[in-house]
């Protein structure tokens, strides 16, 4: 069993749009990973480089990427560790998300739903990655294969186009209930932060390797803190439920959602 993730944060330092938490969240991620068994490929635009997290990290496995989380970069290694020899994957993405006007007429809102990487300003090497691209990605995976995503980014809701979405349907509890889309060759699970709709909040986290507050991405503060309670052993609704519950206790808006490429039991492990 071979074990392989990509984890991205970005803060867009020195941007209009730029963000405090998100290289946070992508170390928080890389560090529960690696405790988990998986290899980790860290690719960050760090507003925050020389705080105390990421020093443990690099004497332990050395600074991150050399690649920044560009537009060719992100794709690049996600393609790398979908064709690789791993049989389970993961991949995090905090950062910004956005809509853009969806070209194909498929979407039922008219709407792509969007991660932007730390160059999606610059019209020459960068743009946005569209669920679409994401959702070509994610064919690539061969069957023997299980695929995880967390899109901690506002408008994330179905930001890999998969088909099947899970819905609590009270008194019958959650199933997931197709709505269109081909599904994948292998089990692919999005933990998504909200509603396509919605915008993801950043907030306040202790960092115990610092003694400090710092700020992090809501859904990956409540998903990070559920894995490690249940000791990794978590049920895709049960996971769902918590998150959902640790937000709402956290006074967020924010309502996450969780979609999947094929038609599996709810409670399928979302950390195989």
């Amino acid at each position: 069993m071979v074990k392989k993730a990509l984890v991205v944060g970005v803060d867009y330092v020195g941007q209009s749009c730029g963000l405090s938490g998100c290289a946070s969240d992508a170390y928080a991620w890389a560090e529960y990973l690696d405790g988990q068994g998986y290899e980790v490929t860290l690719l960050v635009d760090d507003s925050k480089p020389d705080v105390e997290d990421r020093q443990v990290w690099a004497s332990k496995h050395g600074p991150p990427h050399s690649d920044p989380p560009t537009r060719a970069a992100i794709l690049r290694h996600l393609v790398g560790l979908v064709t690789s020899e791993a049989t389970e994957v993961m991949f995090t993405f905090s950062g910004h998300g956005s809509q853009m006007a969806d070209g194909t007429h498929e979407e039922a809102d008219g709407k792509d739903e969007v991660l932007c990487p730390v160059d999606m300003r610059d019209h020459r090497t960068g743009g946005v990655i569209t669920d679409d691209a994401l959702r070509g990605v994610w064919q690539s995976l061969r069957p023997s294969q299980q695929a995880r995503a967390v899109h901690d980014c506002c408008h994330s809701g179905t930001g890999m186009d998969l088909p099947y979405q899970l819905y609590d349907r009270g008194g019958t509890g959650f199933r997931f209930i197709r709505e269109g889309g081909e599904e994948t060759p292998a089990h692919v699970l999005l933990l998504a932060g909200c509603q396509d709709s919605q915008t993801s909040a950043e907030s306040g986290s202790y960092n115990s390797a610092t003694g400090q507050h710092e700020s992090r991405g809501a859904l990956s503060v409540a998903t990070i803190q559920t894995l490690k309670e249940r000791n990794g052993r978590v049920g895709a609704a049960q996971l769902l439920g918590d998150v959902r519950a640790k937000l709402k206790n956290r006074r967020m808006t924010q309502i996450a959602q969780l979609s999947s490429g094929r038609d599996v039991s709810p409670w399928i492990s979302f950390l195989p």
